[in-house]
């Protein structure tokens, strides 16, 4: 079993492996608030998100937009734990991390800045598809609201395909010709992890996050530090924030963040400078 601690002190090797992230932590969040609401009222003019807009194909940016205000919320409550105090959560910090992570993918998926409009508008009807799919779940479990969540599901996505066909984008069936996603199937969050952290790194940090989510033993103890007790049958294995993964997964997730806010502001019409200079040229 483990040892029964609610938090871990740093020691000063800990402390220097997470400087630098928080850090960069700090300088992202401080310049993302300054500039990515701002840029968008309005965009520049002539812009990708101006045109857009006025084109009536700006749903992928409002959904990057709300996302992306998740993430950092979750990226904020990180900082102010990591600086607020030398006491420190064992697993809650992983927690968090993915809490940001996974709207940090899906937003990066929406602001791709590859992508053309009506294929990022197809992305924005897939976030909300999606969202339909979940919020249906929940409701028909409600006593007696069954056929009222099926009603408004099929509703809205009909809505969401009529869009779709007016722009030309593709609605993907199933076998049995149920919408599925428009012009991709909907992707799994393992998939965009594993698509914008290339390299196997994206599945890892999915895995090693997942573990914490869930409390999986496999992730949060290491049998190779059980200490023997008094009794021959028992054995207890310490807790401890694993603060160099911690730290490795931050920072990967950080590029994630960096890049994403970056096409943000190209795609409102802004040169890379901006955004280089607002992080204080770094």
């Amino acid at each position: 079993m483990s040892q029964q601690l609610s938090t871990v002190a740093m020691n000063p090797t800990e402390q220097a492996l997470l400087q630098g992230p928080m850090s960069r932590l700090a300088v992202l969040l401080a310049a993302s608030d300054r500039f990515v609401r701002s840029s968008t009222e309005p965009p520049v003019t002539g812009s990708r998100m101006d045109t857009a807009k006025k084109t009536n194909l700006y749903d992928a940016y409002e959904q990057a937009y709300r996302i992306l205000f998740s993430a950092e919320d979750h990226l904020r409550t990180i900082f102010n734990i990591f600086t607020g105090t030398a006491e420190l959560p064992i697993f809650s910090p992983f927690t968090l991390l993915r809490a940001a992570a996974d709207p940090l993918m899906r937003c990066r998926h929406l602001v791709h800045s590859i992508v053309s409009e009506p294929d990022r508008l197809a992305r924005g009807l897939n976030e909300r598809f999606d969202n339909l799919k979940e919020q249906r779940r929940a409701q028909e479990l409600l006593p007696g609201q069954a056929a009222a969540a099926q009603a408004h599901y099929d509703k809205q996505v009909a809505h969401l395909e009529s869009r779709a066909q007016a722009n030309g984008i593709p609605v993907k069936p199933d076998r049995n010709g149920k919408t599925i996603g428009f012009n991709e199937i909907v992707p799994e969050d393992i998939d965009l992890f594993a698509l914008y952290l290339p390299g196997g790194a994206g599945s890892l940090a999915f895995r090693v996050l997942s573990g914490y989510v869930h409390s999986k033993s496999w992730i949060q103890y290491d049998p190779k530090e059980a200490q023997g007790t008094a009794d021959p049958n028992f054995k207890v294995i310490p807790t401890s924030l694993d603060v160099k993964l911690f730290a490795a997964v931050l920072n990967a997730l950080l590029d994630v963040h960096d890049k994403t806010v970056g096409e943000w502001l190209e795609l409102a019409g802004y040169p890379p400078a901006v955004w280089y200079q607002a992080k204080g040229g770094s």
